[in-house]
């Protein structure tokens, strides 16, 4: 919210004091969402594959050419009881599976629940819709924050293929941020050979990724990109993106992407955070491994204290009111 409020008045704050009250409203940013669920779609889901750990889902879940979709697969079924797994806020269409757990939903379920190892879920709660709004707006305002570290720029090629290499960076939190202005540049290039990640000292990596429209065409994922530790702890940011395509190839780290659908034929080794979803292949754990990022990034110079602050805010309304106040 307080994302929005800053753009609703850019006409009149200036931006030394946008940044300033964005500072007042916190120093850190909760990544819970990014540990407790293997996927997250605030929209709809279609989907004739299966997710390994939890889910929530926004709108309804169908299937693919009438097929079925499995949830909870490795979730441990006594460790999980009475753990909400699967939530969703619309209707189950399909027939589905649920392996551990409970799953609440908001609406109804038309084609069934096959409740495996002691599972049980109930419909018709609506509870479910708050928390659905709840972790939309997670999602959005992560997304917006991470974006405004930058990170930095990596070699992409141009006329001769390639490796593109990630060497990770971290600042003083152990973090490392990366920039690609153009997602297309990189998954979309036919000189891109494969993408590798070198993490260093670095704890956890973040991929901000511009671009509305990627395909991913060329090049698959190498090196630290695979192991358990990357997966784990690198999050790709598209941050603008409203429809993305991996096609085929599979994709290691989590994605955020939460304007955007998603189409995946291949495997995703990490979660998946999206606005939509037509899923063909398999989400597999693990769950991002942070559950809070750093403040925000050096502003440069310093600030007034808040007292001073929210008078200077103050005026700067009161001024632009002044100035819009018809003559009479």
């Amino acid at each position: 919210m307080r994302s929005m409020w800053l753009v609703l008045r850019a006409d009149v704050l200036s931006a030394p004091f946008a940044l300033a009250v964005l500072l007042l409203c916190g120093s850190s940013a909760e990544a819970t969402i990014l540990n407790d669920y293997s996927l997250v779609v605030t929209g709809n889901l279609r989907s004739s594959s299966e997710v390994e750990g939890r889910v929530l889902v926004g709108g309804d879940i169908n299937g693919i050419n009438n097929s079925s979709s499995n949830y909870g697969i490795h979730l441990d079924a006594g460790a999980y009881s009475g753990v909400d797994t699967l939530l969703v806020g619309g209707d189950i269409n399909p027939t589905i599976n649920l392996n551990a757990g409970h799953a609440r939903i908001g609406g109804s379920v038309a084609g069934g629940i096959n409740a495996n190892n002691g599972s049980t879920w109930v419909d018709g709660d609506a509870t479910v819709a708050a928390e659905v709004a709840a972790a939309s707006s997670e999602m959005t305002n992560l997304s917006s924050y991470l974006y405004s570290f930058g990170g930095d720029s990596v070699s992409l090629p141009g006329s001769q293929p390639a490796a593109v290499n990630f060497s990770a960076t971290p600042n003083s939190e152990g973090v490392a941020f990366f920039n690609i202005g153009n997602g297309s540049n990189l998954f979309d290039n036919d000189k891109v050979q494969q993408m590798s990640l070198t993490m260093g000292s670095a704890d956890f990596v973040v991929i901000n990724v511009g671009g509305t429209s990627i395909h991913w065409n060329h090049g698959n994922m190498v090196g630290e990109f695979t192991t358990e530790t990357g997966r784990s702890r690198v999050l790709w940011n598209f941050y603008e993106a409203t429809y993305l395509n991996t096609h085929s190839r599979g994709f290691n780290g989590s994605l955020l992407a939460p304007h955007s659908f998603l189409r995946v034929e291949g495997v995703v080794e990490g979660s998946v955070f999206v606005k939509s979803f037509r899923q063909m292949g398999e989400v597999h754990l693990p769950v991002f491994a942070m559950d809070t990022f750093p403040g925000p990034p050096d502003p440069g110079p310093s600030v007034p204290e808040p007292s001073t602050l929210l008078l200077a805010v103050w005026g700067l309304l009161v001024a632009a009111a002044s100035r819009r106040r018809p003559v009479r």
